[in-house]
């Protein structure tokens, strides 16, 4: 008898860290995913600033909200913007 599980949903991710966060994040959704869709998500849509190019967006969010991107299915990557080092 097969015991594994059979459940389509998505494992929840965790935030990639920077060394000197900026306070944002960044919000990578998959390829074949609506961007739409997830920027949805967030409190006020239009002040997320779109990354067309690497398919994603980044802002500020609340606790709450990087939960609801953290478990999404259509999300790949939640990480924390940060400064580089000189």
């Amino acid at each position: 008898m097969d015991t594994s599980s059979t459940s389509n949903t998505s494992p929840v991710l965790t935030i990639n860290k920077a060394e000197n966060p900026t306070g944002e994040h960044i919000i990578a959704v998959k390829e074949d995913a609506n961007l739409d869709d997830v920027i949805k998500l967030a409190k006020d849509p239009k002040s997320v600033t779109r990354l067309e190019i690497i398919h994603a967006f980044c802002g500020t969010f609340d606790k709450e909200t990087l939960d609801k991107f953290l478990s999404h299915p259509d999300v790949r990557r939640v990480s924390e913007d940060g400064f580089m080092d000189d």
